[in-house]
């Protein structure tokens, strides 16, 4: 009986992470002041999209494991490291972000990267 508010805690401080992830799409959505019947149209555009990609993704985490686990049973802490390799990944960029690590540009993920941040950059600041 102790996870419920265990399990509603995290929700609830989830939902910075929300916020600060969808937030601005959000906003960006709603300014265009066409008025409220398009803006609730968009809005229920992007949260069906946004919940299919993330069921679809969901799903597709979920078939590897199973594959993993019935197929490749002598892995059995694959699950552990992919989640060691994800977190080290976030730091990485997170430290790339800040400018406390030199990325090499020639690399073809360093490109991309830039590509993107240019692209952000020019949506962001409008």
């Amino acid at each position: 009986m102790i996870e419920l508010p265990l399990v509603a805690s995290a929700g609830i401080l989830g939902s910075a992470h929300c916020l600060g992830m969808c937030g601005p799409f959000a906003l960006m959505i709603a300014s265009s002041g066409d008025g409220g019947r398009c803006s609730a149209r968009r809005h229920a555009v992007f949260t069906v999209g946004r919940l299919t990609v993330y069921a679809f993704l969901g799903t597709l985490a979920g078939l590897s494991g199973a594959w993993l686990a019935h197929y490749q049973n002598h892995l059995v802490h694959a699950s552990a490291l992919l989640a060691l390799l994800a977190g080290g990944l976030l730091v990485f960029q997170g430290a790339a972000s800040l400018g406390w690590l030199k990325t090499p540009r020639s690399t073809k993920v360093a490109g991309a990267l830039c590509v993107a941040a240019r692209a952000y950059r020019s949506l962001l600041t409008s």
